[in-house]
């Protein structure tokens, strides 16, 4: 899910499922909708894909939102898949566990 159809609600944050189940009761003319939520949904516990990195290589560019050390794609991100590339610790970047030729921006 992205970011953009997420509601914002007296502090807390609602994913669009939720929203359109009305659980729980949602006005929506007393929420505000938002492109840059970043937020576990109050109902359920999903969180929007929000970017956090943009990485490059020469086959292409991808943004990536980083969790826990995973980068996902927003691909990734919707299907529950794996992250392909992810970050250690001490800031090393791999690409299926592996070092790849790249580079990586942080988005502001």
């Amino acid at each position: 899910m992205t970011a953009m159809n997420w509601y914002w609600l007296d502090g807390d944050c609602y994913c669009p499922a939720c929203v359109e189940c009305d659980t729980p009761p949602i006005d929506s003319a007393d929420a505000t909708r938002g492109p840059n939520l970043t937020c576990r949904c109050h109902c359920c516990g999903e969180m929007p894909f929000v970017p956090t990195h943009k990485i490059t290589t020469n086959a292409e560019a991808v943004d990536v939102m980083l969790v826990d050390g995973a980068a996902y794609t927003a691909a990734e991100w919707e299907s529950s898949g794996t992250a392909d590339y992810e970050c250690d610790s001490d800031g090393k970047w791999t690409f299926q566990g592996r070092p790849f030729a790249g580079c990586v921006e942080q988005i502001s």
